[in-house]
């Protein structure tokens, strides 16, 4: 077992905003290849969900579920680059874009709030459904974390395959 070290942030990172700041000025990432599949929800509306590594139907590839943060989307440093590492270790991931994140304008005049959990329940039971021999993952940004974290205390035997 090794003994942690302690962290010493670069010379010029030396506050905690200079370190929360500098990725996403000067971390570019290579956009992942994606596959947008648009989901319809119960409501008459839809969720635009983008796939990198897509697993095919019999194939066995743990899935990643991502839920980015307020006025996030695919075309943020931070989903590009989980998404990217997930490729890298053998993962399947897809980011459920909140309504109206996507840059498609929704049907419905509804937004979408950190409360709201009907539309990640919807994907998640839809990708349970479709892919029941793959273990499934759920990773939530800020906005997007306190979706996962709400959903999961409502009813944490519902996503029972979720780790």
């Amino acid at each position: 077992m090794t003994k942690n070290k302690p962290f010493i942030p670069a010379y010029f990172l030396k506050n905690r905003h200079s370190q929360t700041c500098f990725p996403s000025w000067f971390r570019r990432q290579v956009e992942p290849k994606f596959e947008i599949e648009e989901f319809e929800l119960d409501d008459g509306d839809f969720v635009e969900c983008y796939w990198n590594s897509k697993p095919k139907i019999d194939e066995h590839k743990p899935i990643v579920i991502l839920f980015h943060g307020l006025t996030g989307s695919f075309y943020s440093t931070y989903i590009q680059g989980i998404m990217n590492a997930l490729e890298v270790a053998g993962f399947s991931s897809v980011l459920m874009h909140f309504r109206g994140c996507s840059g498609k304008p929704n049907r419905l005049p509804r937004s979408y709030h950190s409360g709201d959990t009907g539309d990640a329940r919807a994907w998640i039971a839809y990708i349970a459904k479709n892919y029941p021999k793959n273990n499934l993952y759920a990773v939530g940004y800020s906005l997007g974390g306190n979706v996962l974290l709400k959903l999961l205390g409502e009813d944490a035997q519902y996503l029972r395959r979720c780790h």
